[in-house]
């Protein structure tokens, strides 16, 4: 797996664009592994299938980081934030 983003954000709603033709793994605040075959996700984690889109909620007045990682290869993701809560 290659690490795609370690980016601070602040609260808000975001979503999360993965622009890569492989799942792509992201969570708030701690690291991110990829499951190996057949293992059961990693609690507080979200899979982004490539050409998919997620939403993030980050809560609270101070920045959060959002880790991801590509389950193969590489991938680029795009976050945007659709508003300050």
């Amino acid at each position: 797996p290659v690490a795609i983003a370690n980016r601070a954000a602040g609260f808000g709603a975001y979503e999360v664009f993965n622009d890569g033709s492989v799942t792509v793994y992201v969570r708030l605040g701690a690291a991110v592994s990829v499951p190996s075959n057949g293992a059961a996700e990693q609690a507080g984690q979200m899979p982004i299938p490539a050409g998919g889109v997620g939403s993030v909620l980050i809560p609270g007045d101070a920045a959060v980081t959002l880790h991801g990682l590509a389950a193969s290869a590489t991938a680029t993701i795009h976050l945007v934030r659709k508003a300050a809560l």
